[in-house]
């Protein structure tokens, strides 16, 4: 999956798209791509990464319809440097795949992609 997208391969678009870090997240923190929206066309998509750390960071549109909102901060209780994200359906068994394949080790490509 490192086909180019309007010229500009996925891994260079990660690269270089969010060059910017949240304040709890200023410490260097490469990540390894693992999971990525199988129905995307490149571009702005949800992907699940794995950090150095081991700890999971997810990157997708963030929900902004108030009733999803106010239940997330009911039930999950959101803080303030948090933000609710829509993942979609078609991405469970990706997700699942790629869990499951990076607690048993497995080698994920030269891509990262699963």
């Amino acid at each position: 999956m490192t086909e180019a997208v309007g010229g500009v391969t996925l891994g260079e678009a990660f690269a270089t798209r969010n060059s910017v870090q949240p304040p709890h997240l200023e410490a260097a923190m490469p990540l390894r791509l693992i999971a990525l929206d199988p129905g995307t066309d490149g571009a702005h998509c949800p992907a699940f990464f794995v950090a150095d750390s081991g700890n999971l960071v997810v990157q997708g549109p963030r929900v902004t319809d108030p009733g999803v909102l106010a239940d997330a901060a009911r039930l999950g209780m959101t803080g303030p440097d948090e933000a609710v994200i829509e993942i979609p359906a078609r991405m469970k068994s990706v997700i699942l795949r790629a869990l499951l394949e990076e607690a048993d080790g497995a080698d994920p490509g030269a891509d990262g992609v699963r």
